[in-house]
């Protein structure tokens, strides 16, 4: 499917189905391509500095593409992350700025409002990731999960969000807060709409 990409990983459709944009590259390389989803060639659609690399790319439903970048900021192997649009002349707009999280993991926008993305983070003075939501109109976040919670995704209705937990899933209802697990085994879970 794509025979130019060095290694893809973490693939995401375009709203309308047309396209996947995936991470392309390892350890250090971490640009991002784009391929027709019918196959074909894939071509670059975002390479960022030697210094960076983008992965956990997510399509909005208005067609606003985020995706997480991470710096490497001293030879001791420590890191500063931040969540970046893609604007439409190929720069990136920085949305979440590096220094809140010592780790941004997946990345999901919100269904019915493109003013939304849900992510998994760990604030430096944190022991375990939890699952955060970004306001893009206020630039505010907010802890959704406070004993741990990874690669979070809305249902379609934007109620509730499904995470891992240890080796289960639970599922949080936005409005009160409350969580429940659903099974205990799963990883990456996702919302079929």
């Amino acid at each position: 499917m794509s025979d130019t990409a060095i290694y893809a990983g973490t693939p995401a459709f375009s709203p309308d189905g047309s396209s996947i944009v995936f991470r392309n590259g390892r350890h250090q390389i971490g640009n991002l391509r784009i391929v027709n989803s019918l196959g074909g060639a894939s071509s670059l659609l975002y390479k960022p500095l030697p210094e960076f690399q983008a992965y956990n790319p997510v399509y909005s439903h208005d067609g606003r593409l985020a995706f997480v970048k991470r710096t490497r900021v001293s030879t001791d192997g420590n890191f500063e992350y931040s969540i970046e649009i893609l604007r439409e002349n190929g720069t990136e707009q920085t949305v979440l700025e590096s220094g809140n999280f010592v780790g941004i993991g997946r990345i999901d926008w919100a269904n019915t409002s493109d003013n939304s993305i849900l992510f998994t983070g760990k604030p430096p003075n944190g022991r375990e990731s939890n699952v955060y939501v970004l306001n893009l109109l206020h630039g505010s976040t907010e802890q959704l999960t406070s004993h741990g919670g990874s690669r979070p995704a809305y249902s379609s209705d934007d109620t509730q969000v499904v995470y891992e937990k240890g080796f289960g899933l639970q599922v949080l209802t936005v409005d009160t807060g409350e969580s429940t697990r659903v099974s205990r085994r799963g990883t990456s879970p996702d919302w079929k709409n």
